[in-house]
């Protein structure tokens, strides 16, 4: 992929300050309208909908809906090349969806460390994550917590909305409808999220408009393209993989 002048590194848009304010956060969890938890079906359109999830959190709450998952999906894969494409997107992909087409952000950023997206979401908002999916994540346990476990089944986009520390978890919102975890939510462990990240994951920061974008100094350098997120279907459950 060629390098987008507007594809920063997290590191480069986090200051002085909101490292000192994060460093007193314990716990953070941006508001998520229950109402609102979208459902992609038999498709593989996570990309689409985890930007939707991304614009429905709060602080700025977009009113998104299925068919918003869809189209920012066709957009992402139509800015990557492979229009109409049903093989799954990329976070990248969808980060220019949304600036280019729903006119949601002016520059994203991609962390290069979870300390990084700890003092995003202390400070900041949500944050699109692209990460290997395992068998044992296909269901959450009895508290709505997944476990990173098994076989790689495929790459997924969701929606991480806060932290706590003291409980050593991610907060998260899923886009497999309501009937998945607790009612679309779920927790994962700040310990296996490591893994996830560590293992090629990516995770993308963008402030919403009208909200004003922080200048981000020194001269913001190019990050590794990881590898494509793609996007795991609901049907994966079905079949038991």
């Amino acid at each position: 992929m060629l390098y987008d002048h507007r594809r920063f590194r997290l590191e480069d848009f986090i200051t002085p300050t909101m490292r000192k304010r994060a460093a007193s956060v314990q716990r953070q969890v941006w508001d998520f309208d229950a109402t609102k938890v979208l459902d992609q079906g038999n498709t593989g359109h996570c990309v689409g909908f985890g930007w939707a999830d991304w614009g429905i959190c709060i602080p700025i709450s977009d009113a998104y809906a299925n068919a918003d998952g869809n189209r920012i999906y066709y957009e992402s894969v139509a800015i990557g090349g492979v229009p109409n494409s049903e093989d799954g997107s990329e976070t990248e992909w969808g980060a220019k969806a949304m600036q280019k087409n729903e006119k949601r952000l002016d520059a994203y950023a991609f962390a290069s460390s979870v300390d990084d997206i700890i003092t995003w979401l202390a400070t900041q908002g949500p944050a699109c994550t692209g990460t290997n999916w395992y068998s044992a994540m296909m269901d959450t346990d009895s508290h709505g917590q997944v476990h990173v476990s098994g076989s790689v089944v495929g790459g997924h986009e969701w929606l991480i909305r806060g932290f706590d520390l003291n409980e050593g978890l991610l907060y998260a919102v899923q886009s497999w409808g309501q009937s998945w975890g607790l009612g679309g939510f779920f927790t994962i462990s700040l310990a296996d999220y490591t893994k996830l990240f560590d293992a090629q994951g990516d995770c993308c920061m963008a402030v919403e408009l009208p909200i004003s974008t922080p200048t981000p100094t020194p001269t913001p350098t190019p990050t590794p393209t990881p590898t494509p997120s793609g996007c795991l279907p609901r049907i994966a459950r079905a079949l038991g993989i």
